[in-house]
């Protein structure tokens, strides 16, 4: 529950709280007196009830869009190139999974929050190593949020802990639980790799108890390292130049494993699905700043690393919850990392919840919003003086 720092007291719980109205009466010289007249309240039912979330989202549906990307321990860039990961309308929910992420994970969720601009909140973030996973919420939804919980795994052991694993958030939106996961596996081309990393999903997926009823939709993004197989270097280039993606994303480990009918009911990936047809180049491996695969002394062979994929579980609670990618795509533009950063938007039906569920009280991190809107300020105001410094000089 929020604490006193986190919510201010009298401050509304419900989206149609009306303020109070202070109605002040004239008064006769050494006297004087004052009204305060209440609100006729007009709230009906539950915070995370039907009506609540018919009226904060009509279709009742929210539009969540994810990130994943593998920064290389790199800086970022700039704050009007990180716009173009937020450049779509509509988004509801942002959600940022980061691996080898630099620089501290505070400053990279002040850098997110002033390019999300004050309609966004960070609800949530939790860091595992050089594995980072935000989750922004459109600032009135904060409201209807249940606790969150973190979970974290790693795939490593000894010093190599904090490079490979992943962390993962759960919480609910009014009476929808969501999971989120970053993961970052094992690399390699090796086929003994790949079965290593076959190996590292399932434990990470049995580590975050998807199959025990406890979310409606579960997420998975991230750096999967997943190869190739069966073609040379030379070869994908060959099929890329040709714009033969499916004769690559045909023989791609992932879409494989995701595509095999013959995986035993127990498995903890089956039921998961890409978010949606691949229609973009491989993400990996880049030259810095250029559209050129991998020309160092490796010359590693390009590859779709980066994903991410989900599973809906229909039958919970007998509410079918289906969640409907709406695009898939690389982010081509941003050339600072050796990755791409992929994004993918989904539609998500939300069901109604009761109070009884453990509520937020619309906690967020308050700090974070403040100083973006410190630094927004500041860009603006100097943007403005620069502006009016120009006209001056002109005019002389």
């Amino acid at each position: 529950m929020a604490t006193s720092s986190d919510v201010k007291q009298g401050e509304p719980r419900y989206s149609n709280f009306a303020k109070y109205q202070s109605l002040s009466c004239s008064s006769e010289e050494g006297s004087s007196s004052s009204v305060v007249q209440l609100p006729t309240m007009s709230v009906k039912g539950p915070l995370l009830g039907s009506n609540e979330l018919i009226k904060c989202l009509p279709r009742k549906e929210a539009v969540i869009q994810i990130c994943t990307w593998n920064m290389g321990s790199l800086p970022f860039p700039s704050d009007n190139q990180l716009k173009r990961i937020f450049k779509h309308d509509g988004i509801d929910i942002h959600i940022i999974a980061i691996q080898e992420s630099w620089p501290s994970p505070d400053e990279s969720e002040l850098l997110f929050q002033t390019s999300l601009g004050p309609g966004f909140v960070l609800f949530h973030s939790v860091t595992f190593g050089t594995l980072h996973l935000c989750i922004f919420l459109r600032r009135e939804l904060v409201w209807y949020t249940c606790e969150p919980v973190d979970v974290s795994h790693t795939v490593r052991s000894g010093r190599l802990f904090k490079t490979k694993g992943a962390v993962g958030i759960g919480f609910g939106l009014f009476g929808t639980n969501i999971l989120i996961i970053n993961a970052h596996l094992s690399a390699g081309e090796e086929s003994s790799r790949e079965i290593q990393r076959m190996e590292e999903l399932n434990r990470i997926l049995v580590a975050h108890e998807i199959n025990k009823n406890r979310y409606d939709t579960v997420y998975l993004a991230g750096d999967l390292n997943f190869r190739i197989s069966g073609l040379g270097r030379e070869k994908i280039v060959e099929e890329l130049k040709n714009n033969n993606l499916q004769n690559i994303l045909m023989e791609d480990q992932l879409n494989k494993l995701l595509i095999n009918s013959s995986l035993p009911d127990t498995s903890s990936l089956k039921g998961f699905s890409e978010a949606a047809a691949i229609t973009f180049r491989p993400t990996y491996k880049y030259d810095i700043g250029t559209d050129n695969f991998d020309s160092s002394a490796k010359k590693r062979a390009p590859a779709y690393t980066d994903r991410i994929i989900y599973k809906c579980f229909s039958e919970k609670s007998g509410f079918p919850v289906p969640s409907q990618c709406l695009k898939y795509e690389a982010v081509t533009e941003l050339k600072v990392s050796d990755h791409r950063p992929v994004i993918a938007m989904f539609s998500i039906k939300l069901k109604p919840g009761f109070d009884t569920l453990p509520i937020t009280g619309g906690r967020f991190k308050r700090d974070v919003y403040a100083k973006a809107m410190q630094k927004r300020a500041k860009f603006l105001l100097d943007k403005r003086i620069s502006k009016l410094a120009s006209t001056a000089c002109n005019l002389s």
